[in-house]
């Protein structure tokens, strides 16, 4: 194989700075909650962060979390929800009591 052929080949994968507090799993990947506002019963939330990537933010113990990769973050964060012309930030970031709480309970 040449040189030029292994430089097309290639991926880059290049290091994402997480945003301070971020919860991250084994896997590196960070824990972000649908805000839900006044319904105080969490429902699956799907996101598409990319073309053919989506997420759902899956309901457990009163929390919908969803584990997002570093690089999807961004738009993960940016995708707005709401109605009567009142957008809102669908997600935000899983403080660690949250993926506490989510994952066992509040143990």
């Amino acid at each position: 194989m040449s040189d030029n052929q292994l430089e097309q080949n290639t991926i880059l994968t290049l290091p994402v700075a997480l945003p301070e507090g971020a919860q991250t799993d084994a896997a590196g990947r960070v824990a972000v909650v649908h805000m839900r506002g006044q319904n105080l019963n969490p429902a699956p939330r799907q996101v598409q962060a990319a073309p053919g990537v989506v997420y759902a933010a899956l309901p457990r113990n009163n929390i919908s979390l969803a584990w997002v990769a570093p690089q999807h973050l961004d738009q993960v964060l940016k995708a707005m929800a709401g109605c009567c012309n009142k957008k809102r930030p669908a997600f935000a970031l899983a403080t660690e009591q949250m993926v506490r709480r989510w994952t066992n309970g509040g143990r």
